[in-house]
């Protein structure tokens, strides 16, 4: 295990030291189809949803509003039809070692942080996992990815690719043909496709290959968690896959280096 400080963190300090004290947020009477455009434009995963009060009254994901879209939901309906309302935050005033122990215990990648019930920021794994960009691990890849993961052919449909997602509440789905590795697809990459599609299930019968995402980040499993880091950070992404010669062998995320930091 790696110990927070050696990145320079200190486990007593507050949590808003680290996080995101301007987050992005729905209101719960915006559409859907906002809360789509905003989680677009961000890049996150998440949104948390606040009232009028600024109160946080709930959370909505991307795989949420692809499950809606599945279900026939109308988008031009508020955002309160299809968010969580039993939302998992912490508080303004906790510690930074506190909230690590939250993450791994809760295996959630984003929290809310409240003062008075009412949305004073955000942090994420990556708020944490990003200081240690400069660290050597001294454990290789191998030793923390999560092995065997899941993909699809590249010949599956939009409309599969989107349903895997929500069945799976995975965040990425690897793409190998006839055991190559040739593209990966994000949950948000989906949402983007769905949208520009106008939401019709019409439009999504296209393979996936006409999608998907070809430039593709790879570390090796020889190599050092540090250099996973390094590329996550560099490509603004919160997963790695692992592959030998365009064939897959796993996947490392934020989640599974967090797992490693005490």
């Amino acid at each position: 295990m790696m110990e927070l400080e050696k990145s320079g963190l200190n486990r007593f300090a507050r949590i808003t030291t680290i996080s995101n004290n301007k987050p992005i947020f729905c209101v719960s009477t915006d559409n859907i189809d906002s809360a789509v455009t905003k989680i677009i434009s961000s890049g996150h995963r998440s949104l948390p949803v606040i009232d009028e009060k600024d109160n946080i009254v709930g959370i909505v994901t991307a795989a949420d509003i692809m499950d809606s879209f599945l279900i026939g939901q109308d988008f031009s309906h508020p955002v309160s039809e299809i968010m969580h309302r039993d939302v998992m935050t912490c508080n303004y005033d906790d510690t930074i070692g506190f909230i690590l122990q939250k993450f791994k215990m809760s295996r959630r990648g984003r929290l809310p942080i409240t003062q008075n019930k009412k949305l004073v920021g955000i942090v994420s794994e990556r708020d944490i996992v990003k200081y240690f960009v400069n660290i050597n691990f001294q454990r290789k890849v191998e030793s923390t990815m999560t092995s065997k993961p899941l993909f699809v052919a590249s010949s599956i449909s939009i409309l599969e690719a989107i349903k895997t997602i929500v069945n799976t509440h995975y965040r990425r789905l690897p793409i190998n043909d006839s055991g190559k590795l040739v593209g990966f697809i994000m949950a948000n990459d989906l949402l983007k496709v769905l949208k520009t599609r106008n939401y019709r299930f019409s439009q999504l019968q296209d393979s996936l290959a006409t999608v998907m995402i070809k430039n593709i980040v790879t570390v090796r499993k020889e190599d050092d968690i540090s250099s996973a880091i390094k590329a996550m950070i560099v490509h603004d992404i919160d997963g790695v896959l692992v592959s030998d010669n365009n064939r897959l062998e796993g996947i490392l995320t934020e989640r599974n280096i967090l797992e490693q930091i005490n």
